[in-house]
């Protein structure tokens, strides 16, 4: 007779925190920066930095990386991601 195998309970996921006050996100959004990175970047769009992550694997993201391959920091240029925003808008009215 075959031996039952325990189950074991996962871990629920636990709600993290925002890196960033609401302060200093008004001060990221009131820069005049040129490089995000992925914190930044979601906190502009209102999405968790996962999310931006997943996006860059889609190929959806323009970003660059640096300092290293495949494994570099990843930033996201101010005009690309405005070029993106604006690529992803939808009009009404056929404008």
């Amino acid at each position: 007779m075959p031996t039952k195998r325990k189950r074991t309970k996962r871990a629920k996921p636990t709600k993290r925190k925002r890196a960033f006050s609401k302060e200093e996100v008004e001060r990221i959004m009131t820069l005049q920066k040129e490089l995000y990175d992925a914190e930044e970047l979601g906190l502009l769009l209102g999405v968790e930095r996962e999310t931006v992550y997943r996006m860059v694997q889609r190929g959806q993201l323009p970003h660059l990386r640096l300092g290293g391959g495949e494994r570099g920091r990843l930033r996201f240029r101010k005009k690309h991601v405005e070029k993106f925003l604006d690529d992803c808008a939808v009009l009404d009215g056929g404008e």
